[in-house]
Parts: structure tokens; sequence; C-alpha cells
């Protein structure tokens, strides 16, 4: 369950041929990073989905990871900022209620 632009810069058959398309709509520096962002919301949909509280700890900690690496890269006023910030944001709460 990732957006179709997490498809395209992963490499996903069939999504392969939109990775233009996406770089051109996101902007080529921010596309560049924007597999982290994909990986931090991979690492949400994990822990989510964990059973082992050791697994999900680490699931959350490496999405923690992957959006402070976006975060630090993309510029506050990019239009996926916002919503790295408020998975991170999550991601922080899940840990500390883990």
């Amino acid at each position: 369950m990732l957006p179709p632009y997490c498809a395209a810069r992963l490499g996903a058959p069939g999504a392969a041929a939109s990775a233009g398309s996406w770089k051109q709509r996101l902007g080529a520096e921010n596309y560049l990073h924007i597999h982290h962002y994909c990986y931090g919301l991979n690492f949400m949909n994990r822990a989510r989905a964990a059973a082992n509280k050791n697994d999900r700890k680490y699931y959350l900690q490496q999405a923690v990871n992957n959006f402070n690496y976006v975060l630090q890269r993309w510029s506050p006023t990019y239009q996926l900022s916002g919503t790295a910030k408020t998975y991170k944001s999550q991601a922080e709460s899940m840990l500390r209620m883990n």
C-alpha cells in the first residue's frame, strides 16, 4: 500500500515506465530522495503488522530514520515535507507506546 510514485521509484514491475513522469512532477532533486520516504512508509506498514514487540520497535526506528533523512534534504515547503513530518510523529508516538 504505497503511493504510485513509490512503485515507480522503487522499480516495481510495470511502474518503472512512469518514473520519468513522477520525477518531473515531484522535482528531480526531491525525487532523488523519495525512496527514503517510501521506505519510511513501508516500515510503518510493517510495524503495524508486526506481532513481535522487538520487530515493531525496529521497524518504527527505521521509519523515523528514513523520514529524518528526507526531512533533512527536502525544503520545508516541499509538498511532501508536511506528510513526512506527520508520519515521523506517528512513528515516534508508536515507539513511545510500544
